[in-house]
């Protein structure tokens, strides 16, 4: 394997994992809500005790678009490495790798 085509597994594997991962974010906050607390006068108190969340809804995974709340959590969490772009449309789940990789 050459160094070129070293470069470019690396970079089509990269948009895979993301893509994947991306893909999976209304999963990921579905959790984060799930299994999160809030404060009620002074005191911590789980959102849901185990049974109640055994019979909560699970997410829709998002298979072509995206909403404005994966976006956004998009945008937090994967721009700021400057790795990643996101597509013009704002819909795409489909992303490009910046040419920031190692040469």
């Amino acid at each position: 394997m050459t160094h070129e085509q070293y470069r470019t597994d690396i970079v089509r594997r990269v948009s895979m994992y993301l893509t994947n991962e991306i893909k999976l974010l209304p999963c990921h906050r579905d959790n984060a809500y799930k299994h999160g607390c809030i404060v009620l006068r002074g005191l911590r108190r789980r959102h849901f005790d185990q049974r109640q969340k055994m019979l909560l809804r699970n997410p829709a995974l998002r298979t072509t678009t995206l909403s404005e709340m994966d976006i956004t959590a998009y945008e937090n969490i994967w721009l700021p490495t400057g790795m990643i772009a996101i597509a013009d449309d704002r819909k795409s789940i489909s992303i490009t790798v910046s040419p920031r990789l190692p040469t």
